[in-house]
C-alpha cells in the first residue's frame, strides 16, 4: 500500500511537471512566433541596421555637399577689406586717409576646363559613392543568406542527429536487456556504447555550428537571435524558381552590377584627375569689380570704382605637373582594366550558380528516395535482427545510413537555398528575391 501511494504520488508529481513544461513550451513558442524572422525580414534588417549603411550615407552627404561646392565655383565671389593705418613718419604714400575700405566682385570668364572638371569630378564621386551603397546593399544580402543557410543547415542537422541519438539509445537499451538476458554478446553493448557516443559527438559540433551561425547572423542584423525566433511560426523558406535562360541571368548581372558600376565610376574619376592635370598650365581669364572707400596718399571722400580683366596662370614646381599626368594615366589605365576584371568576376559566379542550380532538383529527389529507403531499411534490419537474420552490426550500420541520408537532404535543400538566392540578388538586385522567381 505504502508502494501504491509512492507510485501515486510520483504520477502526480510527474503529471504536474509535465503540464508546467508544457505550458512554458507552448508560452516560449506563442512568443516566439509572433516574433519570428523570415529570410526578407532578416535581409531588410541587415540593409537597414548594419553600421555600413550609416558610414555610406554620411560619404554620401559629402560628396553631395562637395558637388554643390564646385558649381558654387562657377559663380561670382564677393571680398570685403577694410585696412587701418597709424603713421608715424612725414611720407606722402600715407598722407591721406587713415581708413580704407574695399568691395569687389571676382567673376571667372574662363578657366581652361578646370572649373568644369571639378564639377565633373564631384559629379563622378557622387556615382561612385552611390555605387558603393548598392555594393554594401548587395554585399550585405548575400551575406545574410549564406550565413541563414549556415544556421538552416545546421539546424537540420542538429534535428537529424537529436532523433538519431533517440534512436541509438533505444538500440543501446535494446541489445542491453538482450545481455542481461543472455540473447546477445557483450561485444554488441560495447558497439552500442560507442555508436551513442559518436553520435553524442555529432551533435555536439552541430550544436555549436548552429550557434555560430546564429551568432553571424545576429551580428549582421545587429540584433540577438535565436533558433527559435528563426523556426516557430514561420513557413519554410523555399528555394527561388530559375526560369530565365544562362544568357539573359548574365545579362542581366552585368547590367545592375554595383561592383561594375563602381568600377566605371573609379574610370570617370581617374579619367577627370587625369584632364585636370592637363589643365592646369591653362591660364585662367577672370572679370574684377573693385569699389574703394578711402585712400591712403590722398585725403577723398569719394567712392573709387574700377574695372579688372585678370589673367594668371601657375606652372607649378618644376615638372612636378607633367609626373603628375603621366600618374593620372597609369590611374586611368589601371581602372579600365579593373573593369574587365570585375565582369570577369560577374560572369563566372553567375555561370556557377546556374549550373548548380539547375543540379539540385534532380538531386533532390535522389536524396529524398534515398532517405525512404534508409527509413525502409533500417525498420527492416530492426525486425529481421530480432528474427535473427540480420546481426547488431547491419543495425546500427542501417541506423548510421539513415541519419547520413537525411544530413546529405539537408545540405542539399539548404544549398539550394543559398544558390538560387544568391542568383536572384546578382541578377535583380538586392531586393530581387521578392518575386519568387527569375
Amino acid at each position: 500500500m505504502v508502494k501504491s501511494l509512492g507510485r501515486r504520488c510520483y504520477y502526480m508529481f510527474f503529471v504536474k511537471s509535465w503540464l508546467k513544461l508544457s505550458l512554458s513550451v507552448g508560452l516560449v513558442c506563442t512568443f516566439s512566433s509572433a516574433n519570428a524572422l523570415s529570410l526578407p525580414q532578416l535581409i531588410e534588417l541587415s540593409v537597414q541596421h548594419h553600421p555600413s549603411v550609416n558610414v555610406l550615407q554620411a560619404r554620401g552627404n559629402a560628396a553631395a555637399a562637395a558637388l554643390d561646392g564646385a558649381k558654387q565655383q562657377f559663380k561670382p565671389s564677393f571680398s570685403l577689406e577694410a585696412e587701418t593705418v597709424y603713421n608715424t613718419s612725414s611720407s606722402d604714400a600715407y598722407a591721406g586717409d587713415n581708413h580704407k575700405l574695399t568691395f569687389s566682385i571676382t567673376q571667372p570668364l574662363w578657366s581652361g576646363g578646370r572649373l568644369e572638371a571639378g564639377r565633373d569630378r564631384a559629379v563622378a564621386k557622387t556615382q561612385s559613392i552611390k555605387a558603393q551603397t548598392e555594393q554594401n546593399r548587395q554585399a550585405l544580402a548575400l551575406n545574410v543568406i549564406q550565413s541563414y543557410g549556415n544556421w538552416l543547415s545546421a539546424y537540420k542537422k542538429r534535428q537529424a542527429w537529436a532523433k538519431s541519438l533517440k534512436e541509438h539509445q533505444k538500440l543501446r537499451n535494446q541489445v542491453k536487456r538482450r545481455v542481461r538476458l543472455g540473447s546477445s554478446a557483450r561485444s554488441d553493448l560495447a558497439l552500442a556504447d560507442g555508436r551513442l557516443a559518436s553520435t553524442r559527438a555529432e551533435l555536439a559540433a552541430t550544436i555549436v555550428d548552429e550557434q555560430i551561425s546564429l551568432t553571424r547572423l545576429s551580428q549582421l542584423v545587429r540584433q540577438k537571435l535565436s533558433s527559435i525566433d528563426l523556426s516557430v511560426g514561420q513557413p519554410q523558406t523555399k528555394a527561388i524558381e530559375v526560369l530565365s535562360t544562362q544568357q539573359q541571368l548574365l545579362d542581366e548581372a552585368k547590367k545592375i552590377s554595383p561592383n561594375i558600376h563602381l568600377a566605371n565610376a573609379q574610370l570617370d574619376l581617374a579619367r577627370i584627375a587625369r584632364q585636370e592635370r592637363e589643365k592646369y598650365f591653362q591660364p585662367t581669364l577672370s572679370l574684377r569689380l573693385e569699389s574703394q572707400y578711402g585712400n591712403y596718399s590722398t585725403k577723398s571722400s569719394a567712392i573709387d570704382t574700377r574695372v579688372f580683366l585678370q589673367m594668371q596662370s601657375t606652372f607649378g614646381p618644376g615638372y612636378a605637373q607633367r609626373a603628375g599626368i603621366r600618374e593620372a594615366l597609369a590611374q586611368q589605365q589601371a581602372a579600365n582594366a579593373n573593369i574587365a576584371l570585375e565582369q570577369i568576376s560577374v560572369v563566372e559566379q553567375v555561370l556557377m550558380d546556374y549550373l548548380i542550380a539547375q543540379s539540385f532538383a534532380e538531386r533532390i529527389n535522389a536524396l529524398k528516395q534515398s532517405q525512404d529507403t534508409a527509413i525502409l531499411v533500417s525498420a527492416s534490419y530492426k525486425r529481421q535482427f530480432l528474427a535473427g537474420h540480420k546481426n547488431w552490426l547491419d543495425v546500427l550500420n542501417s541506423a548510421r545510413d539513415l541519419v547520413n541520408s537525411s544530413i546529405k537532404l539537408a545540405d542539399a535543400q539548404t544549398h539550394n537555398l543559398v544558390v538560387t538566392w544568391r542568383l536572384a540578388i546578382l541578377t535583380r538586385g538586392a531586393e530581387g528575391y521578392r518575386r519568387g522567381i527569375i
